[in-house]
């Protein structure tokens, strides 16, 4: 038995050896210190020095992990072959200034985010005004307090907005007056997802979708605690907003905490002031982390409330428009527990449950509609651990129920809404060049009614759809400089209640709403082909899409009045559709301190059977910037161009074309170790009058007029 044991000590000990090597940042190419290094599925756990340098005994064939909060993980398989190894690894996101390109060695990739010091900069404002006038986005709206993105001509329930994982915690996908529960202030990242990546959330894979994350949204311990306190004022609408973000390190292993207030008036325009613009928002939210061995969880809360005014004095509207009220609140926790197993890597499991209530008032303070619901959502995924050819992947379920209550004079009945799912995404990588993508869900609806309902002269008690969409990607590197993509995806979208079951009057959208408990599933198919280019001082990047629905969900214009309430009527409709346009982007540095960047979008939306024009599409949109640095200050001269939209819908007016130009100052002034940074803008600077063609109120409210904005943000 000795002989034995010695004998095997012996063949390990000669068939093991010594290797060294050093971890660097693939994008700063400096060393990497603290990477946790995990041999052979936990036989081993060791940590690079301070240089990024480590020494590992290895066997004849040995599996590492290579881990660092911060950046994607690393897997490799070393053989005996080598003595020493250098290792990059990636960090989540590259950061140039406003436009992150997250998760690509080569810095190619499509996927697109805005930077924390952009968000910073600009929290006091919405969504929307931050997206705007990016590639292929546009905003639709109903007044200053009242946006939402519309993405290559795609909005409401076909552009979904992902808040911490989860779809919207409000209505503002569903009606036009819905303003979007959550500021900029408390966010994190903002990611432009597209394909396969869009499976974890909705069937509705066309187009792209805005990914929010909250700073409370936690995913590894904060190791250096930071506070910003930041403060703005604006003329046009004499807006102050004063807000803070903060994290600590001495609570658990992090505490967040972010908070803000925003107060306005009514907006001036060239033509004058626009009355009941006005409104004022809180958002308070907090999260903690904690981290035990390879098991991590964080809870958090948020609480958001909203009073706004939607303008009137137009056929249809209350003279002096409506007054709305909101309220969301959101409680929740993601917790991950690291297997590091052969296969499965990662368990993550997710629980958010949300309040959300919206009131309208009329001008004699009786509630005229209200839309009242709670949510309780719950994730279960298991994350694979990453090989030489799957390299990442994830399989996941997904329940969520959602009561909706409704009161005032909506004709919508109490209902339940119930969605059950399973999905999956992986990527793989046959080739050094060409990296493949394929997303699948899977997922079934229920619409249970509170009781029987008599709705266009048919009893009806629920609806039930079941829908399979999935997505695939091709991403192929031609060269060092020059990435392309081609996309395709079959996608199937449930309608929602609103759309189902709308019987009557909905006082702030100024529309008595139809819906059509017959719609069948929104069924597309979709195609995308992109390039982008990148050297040292240029970039370019095309995207061109067409999207064909055979069956578009839409409320459209009748023509018909309700003469109960003087509404316009628009009903819920399936048609043949196809949207199709494209996107360019360009950049040119011409030295360290002046460049040039601009972006083109033109969408153009038909009906298939009639070729008639889809509403709401947005006209040709053209921008342009200058940016000159100069040490610590930051000079920027933009112009946003449209043409006039001639191709309208049945029923929807043109609109003119215009070109509005901006400026903006910046100084960054370094008080010891802190930082105070002083943002002063210049929007509309030639005081021009034009109209949004996104805008449902756009025949009695053009964009603001000429204004400034101070902001200043003060880090410690």
């Amino acid at each position: 038995m000795k002989i034995l044991l010695f004998f095997l000590l012996t063949v390990t000990i000669l068939n093991a050896k010594p290797i060294v090597g050093t971890v660097y940042d693939s994008f700063t190419n400096e060393p990497v210190s603290d990477v946790k290094i995990i041999i052979n599925i936990k036989e081993s756990v060791s940590y690079t020095d301070k240089s990024g340098k480590f020494e590992l005994e290895l066997g004849e064939k040995t599996h590492i992990d290579f881990i660092k909060s911060g950046y994607i993980e690393k897997h490799m398989n070393i053989t005996l072959d080598y003595d020493s190894i250098s290792v990059f690894l990636t960090p989540l996101s590259y950061e140039y200034d406003d436009i992150t390109i997250m998760g690509s060695v080569n810095k190619k990739q499509n996927l697109k985010t805005i930077s924390q010091s952009s968000i910073n900069e600009n929290s006091s404002k919405s969504l929307s005004e931050l997206l705007n006038n990016k590639l292929g986005i546009s905003t639709s709206e109903m007044g200053e307090a009242v946006s939402r993105p519309v993405v290559n001509g795609l909005s409401g329930n076909r552009m979904s907005i992902i808040n911490d994982g989860f779809k919207s915690k409000d209505l503002s996908s569903n009606s036009p007056d819905h303003a979007q529960a959550q500021t900029l202030n408390g966010l994190d990242k903002i990611t432009i997802l597209s394909g396969a990546d869009l499976v974890r959330y909705g069937t509705s894979l066309v187009g792209s979708a805005v990914q929010t994350e909250s700073n409370f949204n936690i995913k590894s311990s904060i190791t250096s605690s930071s506070n910003l306190v930041s403060g703005t004022y604006a003329s046009v609408n004499n807006k102050f907003s004063l807000s803070t973000k903060n994290q600590f390190t001495d609570i658990l292993n992090g505490f967040v905490f972010d908070g803000v207030y925003t107060k306005t008036g009514d907006v001036s325009s060239p033509e004058g002031i626009l009355h009941n613009t006005d409104y004022h928002l809180y958002e308070v939210s907090t999260g903690l982390y904690y981290e035990l061995e390879e098991f991590s969880i964080n809870p958090y809360l948020s609480t958001f409330g909203k009073k706004y005014g939607i303008p009137g004095g137009f056929v249809g509207a209350h003279p002096k428009g409506v007054d709305i009220e909101m309220q969301r609140n959101t409680m929740g926790f993601n917790s991950e527990y690291h297997t590091h197993g052969s296969v499965i890597d990662k368990l993550k499991l997710d629980y958010e449950r949300s309040f959300y209530d919206h009131k309208e008032f009329e001008n004699s303070g009786l509630i005229g509609a209200q839309f009242r619901f709670v949510s309780n959502s719950v994730r279960f995924e298991l994350e694979q651990h990453q090989g030489s050819i799957l390299k990442n992947g994830y399989i996941g379920l997904q329940l969520t129920r959602k009561d909706n209550e409704l009161g005032g004079f909506v004709f919508i009945p109490n209902n339940q809404y119930t969605l059950m799912s399973v999905y999956a995404k992986e990527d793989i990588n046959l080739i050094d060049k060409l990296a493949i993508h394929y997303g699948a869900r899977y997922e079934i609806t229920k619409v249970d009614l509170d009781s029987p309902y008599l709705f266009q002269s048919e009893i009806v008690n629920n609806s039930d759809f079941l829908a399979l969409s999935n997505a695939l990607s091709l991403d192929y590197s031609a060269s060092d400089n020059l990435l392309l993509s081609f996309g395709v995806a079959l996608s199937n979208r449930a309608p929602e209640p609103e759309e189902l079951f709308s019987n009557g009057p909905h006082l702030a959208a100024y529309s008595y709403e139809i819906g059509n408990s017959n719609l069948e599933i929104e069924k597309s198919i979709s195609y995308s082909l992109k390039s982008q280019y990148n050297n040292q001082d240029f970039t370019f990047g095309t995207e061109l899409f067409y999207y064909d629905y055979s069956n578009y969900i839409t409320p459209m214009a009748t023509a018909d009045t309700n003469y109960s309430t003087l509404l316009p009527i628009y009903k819920q409709t399936n048609m043949a559709a196809e949207l199709y346009g494209i996107n360019l982007n360009a950049e040119y540095i011409f030295n360290n301190e002046l460049s040039i960047n601009s972006n083109a979008s033109y969408t153009i939306g038909k009906e298939s059977t009639s070729g008639n024009n889809l509403p709401l599409i947005p006209p040709l949109a053209i921008n342009v910037a200058l940016n000159y640095k100069l040490d610590d200050w930051y000079f920027n001269v933009n112009t946003k161009m449209a043409t006039s939209q001639e191709m309208t819908g049945q029923f929807e007016n043109r609109t003119d074309g215009y070109a509005v130009l901006n400026a903006e100052v910046k100084k960054n002034i370094d008080l010891g170790g802190n930082m105070l940074a002083v943002m002063l803008n210049f929007n509309n600077i030639t005081n021009q009058v034009y109209r949004n063609h996104l805008s449902r109120i756009k025949s009695v409210y053009p964009q603001p007029g000429f204004g400034t904005e101070l902001t200043v943000n003060y880090y410690f």
